[in-house]
């Protein structure tokens, strides 16, 4: 149990989140910059056909047992939405939000157990009396009962 808090711990350090301001910048330095960004044109300069794009092409929701068993209750359409920039609920209990919209991304769910494992905890499907789906339902249970 301790290895999935610390796969945990170190899955939420992972996640996506805005810029920030580095630590010791100075009142000085901002001013600097406030005045650098007054001179600098409105819009910036054609690239010559080199633009960056920003995206993810590896993302999981609940249908994966990996990203399930980690907390993740994301359906596909929370993952999109959270792509265009709307919040969505971590696993943690918070919201979440990318400061603007990617410019590409996909959900790439895994095949094996698909969807299988939302099924196992809700105690429904052909399988549900399958010890792993019990032992699925129970570690379910354990972990909605933490805070």
């Amino acid at each position: 149990m301790n290895t999935v808090r610390m796969l945990f711990a170190a899955w939420l350090t992972l996640l996506p989140g805005g810029c920030s301001e580095p630590p010791g910048s100075t009142e000085a330095a901002s001013a600097a910059d406030a005045a650098a960004d007054a001179a600098a044109p409105a819009e910036p300069a054609p690239t010559q056909g080199r633009t960056a794009y920003f995206g993810d092409l590896h993302v999981h929701t609940f249908y994966s047992f990996d990203a399930f068993i980690f907390g993740t209750r994301a359906t596909p359409d929370d993952a999109y939405r959270y792509a265009r920039g709307e919040a969505i609920r971590h696993p943690a209990g918070f919201d979440v939000q990318l400061d603007r919209p990617l410019d590409f991304y996909a959900v790439t769910d895994h095949a094996m157990f698909l969807g299988n494992l939302p099924a196992w905890a809700a105690g429904s499907g052909e399988r549900a009396d399958h010890p792993v789906a019990q032992a699925i339902r129970r570690a379910a249970a354990t972990a909605e009962e933490r805070p």
